[in-house]
C-alpha cells in the first residue's frame, strides 16, 4: 500500500509549506502531488506562486526522502476550486493502484502532529474513507478539535468533485464526503483514526484574508459552486 498526499496551493508562506511537507514525510507519506495556481475569481491571481515556494516544497520533500510531483500551470484555473482539485486527483491517480493505495487530502496551512501507525491502520481499514482529528490553531491558541474525512482509497472509477469543492464522489456515483453539510443517507461509512492529529493553522496576513473574502464573495456572486440546500 502507498499513501499519496494531494495538496493544492497558491501563494503560501514558504515556511508553512516546508513544515507541512516535512510533517507528511515523517507521517510515512510515500508521494506528494502538489498543484499550484490561482483560481480565476481570485483577485490579482497568477498562474504560478512565487518561485521560492515551489523550491521550498521540493527541498522539504528531498530532505524527507519523499517523492513529489509538482504541477505549475500556464494559466489560472478558470473552473476555480473544482477544476483545480479534480486535476489534482487525476494527477495523483497516475501513481495509485485502485483498491489498494490511499489518498490524503492536505491543505497548505496544515501540519501533521502525530500519525504513528497510520500505514498499518489504512492497510487494515475495511472502509473506503477514513477521518483524522483536526485542531484549529490561531496565533498559538488552540481553539478546538474535530474529526474530518481526509483519507480516500483510490478507486477503479476514480474520485471527482461534483458541483463544489467539498463534495467528493466516485465515478460510479457513491458519495464519499460532503464537507460540513448534514450527513446524507447515501454518504458511505468511514473509519475514524483518532490517533492521527493535524493542526489547521490560522494567522494569515490581513491582505491574504481580504483576498480570500473577495474570492468567496465573487464565487457566490457568480454561482461558481452549487451548495446543497
Amino acid at each position: 500500500m502507498r499513501l499519496i498526499a494531494i495538496m493544492v496551493w497558491y501563494d503560501e508562506p514558504s515556511w508553512c509549506l516546508t513544515e507541512l511537507v516535512g510533517s507528511l514525510a515523517k507521517a510515512g507519506v510515500d508521494h506528494l502531488v502538489a498543484v499550484d495556481g490561482a483560481y480565476m475569481l481570485y483577485p490579482e491571481g497568477r498562474p504560478q506562486s512565487p518561485g521560492e515556494q515551489a523550491q521550498a516544497i521540493l527541498a522539504a520533500a528531498q530532505g524527507g526522502d519523499l517523492g513529489v510531483t509538482l504541477h505549475t500551470p500556464q494559466t489560472v484555473w478558470f473552473g476555480n476550486e473544482v477544476e483545480k482539485r479534480n486535476y489534482a486527483f487525476r494527477l495523483a491517480e497516475t501513481f495509485a493502484t485502485p483498491d489498494e493505495d490511499w489518498f490524503w487530502i492536505v491543505d497548505a496551512d496544515e501540519r501533521v502532529q502525530q500519525a504513528d501507525g497510520l500505514h498499518e491502520a489504512l492497510e487494515a481499514c475495511e472502509f473506503e474513507v477514513a477521518s483524522l482529528m483536526m485542531e484549529e490553531v490561531n496565533e498559538g491558541t488552540r481553539e478546538g478539535m474535530f474529526p474530518m474525512r481526509k483519507f480516500f482509497k483510490a478507486q477503479q472509477t476514480g474520485i471527482h468533485l461534483e458541483h463544489n469543492h467539498f463534495t467528493f464522489k466516485t465515478g460510479d456515483g457513491r458519495l464519499l464526503y460532503e464537507g460540513y453539510c448534514t450527513p446524507k443517507p447515501e454518504l458511505v461509512e468511514a473509519d475514524h483514526l483518532p490517533f492521527v492529529f493535524c493542526d489547521h493553522r490560522g494567522g494569515r496576513t490581513t491582505q491574504r484574508k481580504y483576498q480570500a473574502q473577495v474570492y468567496y464573495d465573487r464565487r457566490k456572486e457568480h454561482a461558481a459552486e452549487l451548495v446543497p440546500g
